[in-house]
């Protein structure tokens, strides 16, 4: 009797997983998914074979998303729609992939703009580190130093952030430039977020208070961060001219440091390269 009863158990273990790769099926197919989408997601739910792809449509929604334009849609609803097809991890995944495609620079061959003491960059905003070199006679020589890594804020970013408003004071909006860099940053690695925070309240007064949520803050907001190696160039001419200036570039010393975007709707919102032992974001 006890045998009888064990195969009837396996028996119907075995109708069950079939009965669901049917519905699995036919769901798809209400869906409009081919065959093969059918076929190689009952595959993975059955243990057989990779999971199923994204679909063309799903890439594009995606596409959308990342793009500047005020029409596009919110990129966690591309991710959700990503997620009903391959999952929620595979699904960040890919939408991770993405963004680094437009995003995410390659390594920058020759000179780029020379990265100043985070303290020297109200006296001299010509030496933040960002864009390209406006005097050919400074520069720096970029090299990776560990690999990019970038996140995408979610709902409960954004929840925290609106959770610190006080309606009542509107004056706080001149501490707009310190804000916006403690909310950026608040999740990277203390090394890169201190130094980027000191950086913004370092050079608050030469900048416009900022409006709205700050960058970082948002849901969907993308964070891209890259650890670097930094080291500074100057021609005797200009070392010669910019003393004070050469001294704290510390010319042909290796620096490490960290290159930090934020992108909001498609663009890129802030940006910041500050010197940082951090080797992760």
């Amino acid at each position: 009797m006890s045998q009888r009863r064990g195969q009837s158990t396996v028996e119907a273990i075995a109708l069950a997983v079939l009965v669901g790769a049917a519905l699995t099926a036919t769901a798809l197919a209400v869906r409009g998914g081919s065959a093969e989408q059918a076929a190689a997601l009952i595959a993975a739910r059955l243990g057989a074979g990779p999971p199923p792809a994204p679909s063309p449509a799903a890439l594009a929604f995606v596409g959308r998303a990342l793009a500047p334009d005020p029409r596009a849609p919110a990129l966690h609803d591309a991710v959700a729609r990503l997620a009903a097809e391959v999952g929620a991890a595979r699904a960040h995944a890919v939408a991770i992939d993405a963004i680094a495609t437009r995003h995410l620079p390659p390594a920058p061959g020759g000179r780029v703009e020379a990265l100043a003491d985070p303290s020297f960059a109200l006296a001299r905003p010509d030496l933040d580190g960002v864009g390209a070199p406006a005097d050919p006679g400074v520069w720096a020589e970029e090299s990776p130093r560990a690999a990019p890594s970038i996140r995408i804020a979610g709902r409960d970013t954004e929840r925290a952030w609106r959770a610190t408003l006080d309606p009542g004071l509107a004056e706080r909006a001149v501490d707009g430039a310190a804000a916006t860099a403690a909310s950026a940053f608040s999740s990277l690695n203390p090394a890169a977020a201190v130094a980027v925070m000191g950086t913004s309240a370092l050079t608050a007064a030469g900048r416009d208070p900022a409006r709205g949520a700050p960058a970082g803050a948002r849901e969907d907001d993308v964070l891209v961060c890259r650890p670097v190696w930094r080291v500074n160039r100057a021609t005797p001419d200009w070392a010669r001219r910019n003393p004070h200036a050469a001294a704290r570039l510390s010319l042909g010393r290796r620096h490490p440091a960290v290159d930090l975007l934020v992108v909001r709707a498609g663009r890129v919102i802030q940006r910041a390269v500050v010197r940082s032992d951090a080797t992760r974001c």
